[in-house]
């Protein structure tokens, strides 16, 4: 009786865990709402979580995504210029060519990083973003942080 206890808890842990875990949007559902945004009217995705959505070749329009979980998406030569990522959780997100100018980062996190593989060589532009009480760990010689 026991084992059978133990492991009808292991698959209710398996259930409960799948069920807690996942993104809010589908990349398709993102890129809709980014397509209908403009600048002066951008999306508000803040903190809606993002995780592992694949985002490559995305304006987004100086979007909203404070309090935003984007760990380990693919964010590959986006334009999060002018974007709100207070607080953001970037850990793990793939940044080859992503453009960052003028954002405001304060607050985020961005370990382990990806920025170097695949046919994309331009390293993320940070410039004149606001990197205040970002904590990053991340190799990038030759990176413009602003």
């Amino acid at each position: 009786m026991k084992p059978r206890f133990l492991h009808l808890l292991a698959v209710l842990a398996a259930c409960a865990s799948s069920l807690c875990h996942g993104a809010d949007f589908t990349a398709d559902q993102v890129r809709d709402l980014l397509a209908r945004a403009d600048r002066n009217t951008p999306v508000d995705l803040a903190g809606k979580d993002l995780s592992d959505l694949d985002l490559n070749d995305i304006d987004f329009k100086r979007a909203n995504l404070s309090g935003a979980n984007l760990f380990a998406s693919r964010l590959v030569s986006s334009n999060l210029a002018g974007a709100k990522l207070v607080g953001a959780n970037l850990n793990g997100t793939w940044l080859m060519g992503t453009k960052f100018a003028g954002a405001d980062l304060s607050g985020s996190t961005m370990l382990g990083l990806v920025i170097l593989g695949g046919p994309v060589k331009e390293k993320p532009n940070f410039a004149g973003a606001n990197l205040s009480g970002v904590r990053m760990i991340a190799d990038l010689p030759g990176t413009d942080l602003g």
